[in-house]
């Protein structure tokens, strides 16, 4: 696994996860209007905005789901060792109308 510091360009990929995050798994716990106020609608619409043709995520398996239901496809699964231990996750993108 390659930890390196954050580029402009990851903001993208991180903003859809958190948006993600918040809207399918926090409406378990929080109300509508929490949600609403904590991840706000936006970040499909910005990146149409600015002529952005496409998001890209690195997802885990879990976020997985979350994100297919947000029209994200499978692009290919990265097999990472970590400790000696076998990990997965899935780049995913998504093209924006």
């Amino acid at each position: 696994m390659l930890i390196r510091p954050f580029r402009p360009a990851d903001a993208q990929a991180l903003a859809a996860l958190f948006h993600a995050s918040v809207r399918e798994a926090g409406c378990r716990d929080y109300s509508a209007a929490q949600v609403a106020a904590w991840s706000p609608v936006a970040i499909e619409r910005a990146a149409k905005r600015d002529g952005i043709a496409r998001l890209f995520v690195e997802a885990s398996e879990a976020a997985r789901r979350l994100f297919e239901r947000r029209g994200f496809s499978v692009e290919a699964r990265n097999d990472v060792a970590l400790h000696g231990v076998m990990l997965h996750n899935y780049r995913m993108s998504k093209a924006l109308d």
